[in-house]
């Protein structure tokens, strides 16, 4: 059995799809979680292969890139469809999710400029993203975002929801998604989702 270990921060977003899907799959890994100021030391020593997190390691080789690492996690987890077209649909909503978050402003020569660029990217890009994502859900015919299964792009929407929820992204409606109806009701879909709810009730617990 290959020996898995993830770091990263103790922090949703860029590992969350990794640690839950490593879990619905059954598989024993070791989640390290850092705090902030560990990325500085961790640089310094040179054990990070491009100087940032998350890392995953397997059998001692490391990984880069959140995005890769889930695909690999999902793939393991049985929520990596196998349809080419099902597989196309899928990765055009992670990528949505991936790029919304990337779009996010935070270069502002102060708050007043931060609050602006923020509340105009919301009004704007964010939105049309959001609406793009929504009319993809309404228009799929199963109970989640592609085909009739559970998928890594119900998990990225869910993520993606709870990153903004959380309240890091300042001067941007926390609860932005309830204007989406289709985008709401899979996020509240996939909470429920016995394997998801069950990673987060085994984390409050810890």
């Amino acid at each position: 059995m290959s020996q898995i270990k993830l770091t990263y921060f103790d922090f949703g977003v860029r590992a969350d799809a990794v640690r839950i899907c490593l879990t619905m799959a059954g598989v024993d890994f070791e989640d390290e979680r850092v705090a902030f100021p560990k990325l500085a030391e961790l640089k310094e020593a040179g054990v990070l292969p491009l100087g940032q997190l998350p890392v995953l390691e397997i059998d001692g080789v490391k990984f880069t890139q959140y995005n890769a690492m889930s695909r690999y996690a999902a793939t393991l987890a049985g929520i990596y469809p196998e349809d080419p077209v099902q597989r196309l649909k899928m990765e055009e909503m992670i990528e949505v999710c991936t790029e919304l978050l990337y779009k996010v402003p935070f270069a502002a020569k102060d708050e007043e400029e931060k609050k602006a660029l923020r509340e105009q990217f919301a009004s704007t890009k964010m939105a049309t993203w959001f609406a793009f994502l929504d009319k993809r859900i309404g228009e799929n015919t199963g109970d989640w975002a592609v085909g009739e299964t559970f998928t890594l792009a119900d998990l990225s929407i869910m993520i993606l929801c709870d990153f903004l929820k959380s309240g890091f992204i300042d001067y941007i409606n926390v609860n932005f998604h309830e204007d989406y109806p289709n985008v709401k009701a899979l996020y509240e879909s996939v909470k429920a989702y016995e394997p998801v709810a069950k990673y987060y009730a085994s984390q409050q617990k810890k």
